[in-house]
C-alpha cells in the first residue's frame, strides 16, 4: 500500500477524487484517472457513468478488489471484460459471477453458461438480480443532474450571445438540449438512438429532450443509464419525435440553428466527441 504523505499530496489526490466522481470529466480525462495510484481516485473512475468501456475493461483487472468490483457494476462494462472476468479460474467466485450473469452486457451465450453453472436459474429483467443495474439500487447511486438545474436566467433568455457564453453544461441542458440530442444521432455513436422528449405534468411542451436506445440516454450529462435519467424528472409522459428538427422547433417552440448566437452544430458535435472520443 502506498502512504501518502504531505498535504499538497494529498490535496492533489482529493481533487483527482473528485474530477473522477464528475459526470462533466471527459473520456480522456477518465482514461487517464482510471490508471491513477491513488485508489480512491480509481474507484470512483469505476463507478462514473461516463468512464469509457475501454478503461472499464483496465479497471476490471485492477490490483483492488474494491475497484474492481465497482467496475463490474457500471453499465458500460464492455462484454469481452464481463466474459473474461467470468471465466477466470483465479477468480470464479459465485458473488462475482452472479453480478456478471446479470449485467446488461452479458452475451447470452455466457449468461447461459452461467445458468447451467447454477450461478443464476433464471437470468432476464424480470430476474431480481437486475435490480443491481437498473432498480432503486442504481438510482440512488446515480449523480445526473437535471435540465432544470441550468434554467437560464431571464437576461440569457433575452440576450442570445449571452446565452451563449455559458459553460457547454448548461448550454446543452437549457436552451441547445435538442441540439445536441440532432447532434448525437447524427454522429458514428447514434446508431440505433431515437430523439425522445419529456413531458412535464398538465404540459404542453416538452421540458428535455435527449438521445436513446431504450436502455442508455445521452444528454447534456453524458451517458446515463434511461432509467436513472427519467428518475431525475416529474414526468408525465415520454414522447419519440419522429419528425424533423426544424418541425419539431416549430411545434414546440425551440430555437432553430441559424437563431443563436453562432452556430451550435460544431459545439454539439464536439461535445459529443468529448464523452465518446
Amino acid at each position: 500500500m502506498r502512504i501518502i504523505r504531505g498535504y499538497e499530496e494529498r490535496m492533489a489526490g482529493y481533487r483527482r477524487a473528485l474530477e473522477a466522481r464528475s459526470i462533466r470529466t471527459p473520456a480522456a480525462r477518465l482514461r487517464e484517472l482510471a490508471v491513477d495510484e491513488i485508489r480512491p481516485v480509481r474507484v470512483w473512475t469505476a463507478r462514473n457513468h461516463n468512464t469509457p468501456p475501454d478503461a472499464l475493461d483496465s479497471l476490471a483487472d485492477d490490483g483492488d478488489e474494491i475497484v474492481r468490483w465497482n467496475a463490474l457494476l457500471n453499465g458500460r462494462m464492455p462484454a469481452t471484460a464481463l466474459a473474461r472476468v467470468a471465466r477466470d479460474r483465479h477468480r470464479r467466485r459465485y458473488v462475482v459471477r452472479r453480478l456478471i450473469a446479470h449485467h446488461g452486457n452479458t452475451p447470452g451465450e455466457l449468461r447461459r453458461e452461467l445458468r447451467e453453472d447454477g450461478v443464476c436459474e433464471d437470468c432476464s429483467p424480470e430476474c431480481p438480480g437486475w435490480s443491481v443495474y437498473g432498480g432503486q439500487i442504481a438510482v440512488r447511486r446515480s449523480r445526473y443532474e437535471a435540465a432544470g438545474l441550468f434554467r437560464r436566467t431571464e437576461a440569457e433568455r433575452a440576450d442570445q450571445l449571452l446565452s451563449w457564453q455559458r459553460d457547454d453544461h448548461a448550454f446543452f441542458a437549457a436552451g441547445a438540449c435538442h441540439i445536441l440530442a440532432w447532434a448525437f444521432t447524427a454522429s458514428p455513436w447514434g446508431a440505433g438512438f431515437e430523439i425522445r422528449v419529456i413531458f412535464e405534468p398538465g404540459a404542453a411542451y416538452p421540458v428535455h429532450v435527449y438521445a436513446s436506445d431504450g436502455r442508455w440516454a445521452f444528454d447534456h450529462c453524458g451517458w446515463t443509464p434511461e432509467s436513472w435519467l427519467l428518475a431525475a424528472y416529474e414526468h408525465e409522459r415520454v414522447m419519440t419525435v419522429d419528425v424533423s428538427l426544424e418541425e419539431f422547433c416549430a411545434r414546440y417552440w425551440h430555437r432553430l440553428p441559424e437563431q443563436y448566437a453562432h452556430s451550435p452544430w460544431e459545439r454539439a458535435r464536439a461535445y459529443v466527441a468529448r464523452y465518446n472520443a
